[in-house]
C-alpha cells in the first residue's frame, strides 16, 4: 500500500499478535539486509525471540528492482500457535463508551517506543484498554537530543461510565511513571 511506513507495518504485526493473544515486545536491532534504523526483533514475554520485522534496505531493494519502500517480517508460527491464548468465538460488546486522550510527550531521542508503551501499561489500571503511538517528531523547536512522541490512550470500564476525574487520575499516574522512569514530559 502506498504511504505505508515502518510504524504502519509494525501495527499490522502487533494486530496479528493481538489476534493470537500473544503479548510481545519489539526491540531495536540490526540486520544486514534491512534498514539500519527501521528494524526490530520481536520477543515474547518469556524472552523467546519469535521473529523480526523491518524495512528492506535500499541496496537490497534495488537488487530486486523495487523502487518503493518494502517491508518484511519473519515469525516463528509454531511458537506463536503453541503459545496463543484460548480463543473465544465472541466478545461481549461493552455497554459503556470509551474515552480517548492524546498525549504529546518529549523524551530523549534514544528512548524506544516499546519502553514508552510498556511504562504506560504498567502505570495504568485495567481501565486502559489500548495505547498507540501515532506520531514521532524530531527537530524544529525541540531541543537537540529530544523527540516528541504522540500517544493515544483509550480507557473504558465494563461496569460504569467513566468520569473525567477517573480518566484524569489514570493520566496523572501514567505521566508520573513516564517522568520517573523515562524522564518524559508533556510537550
Amino acid at each position: 500500500a502506498y504511504g505505508l511506513d515502518f510504524y504502519d507495518f509494525k501495527a499490522i504485526i502487533e494486530d496479528l499478535l493481538a489476534v493470537l493473544r500473544v503479548d510481545c515486545d519489539f526491540k531495536r536491532s540490526t540486520c544486514p539486509y534491512l534498514h539500519p534504523t527501521r528494524t526490530a526483533e520481536i520477543y515474547a514475554n518469556d524472552g523467546t525471540l519469535v521473529g523480526y520485522m523491518g524495512e528492506v534496505s535500499e541496496i537490497v531493494a534495488s537488487e530486486f528492482d523495487i523502487d518503493k519502500r518494502a517491508y518484511v517480517a519473519e515469525l516463528d508460527v509454531e511458537y506463536l500457535i503453541e503459545k496463543a491464548l484460548n480463543f473465544s468465538s465472541f466478545k461481549v460488546v461493552p455497554k459503556f463508551q470509551t474515552v480517548e486522550r492524546d498525549l504529546a510527550l518529549v523524551v530523549n531521542s534514544d528512548v524506544e517506543a516499546g519502553a514508552i508503551l510498556k511504562t504506560i501499561k504498567n502505570a495504568a489500571s485495567e481501565l486502559l484498554i489500548s495505547e498507540e503511538i501515532f506520531d514521532v517528531y524530531q527537530g524544529g523547536q525541540l531541543e537537540e537530543g529530544k523527540k516528541s512522541v504522540a500517544v493515544k490512550l483509550t480507557f473504558q470500564s465494563a461496569t460504569v461510565t467513566l468520569k473525567d476525574a477517573d480518566v484524569n487520575n489514570e493520566i496523572d499516574n501514567v505521566l508520573s511513571a513516564l517522568a520517573t522512569e523515562l524522564n518524559a514530559s508533556l510537550r
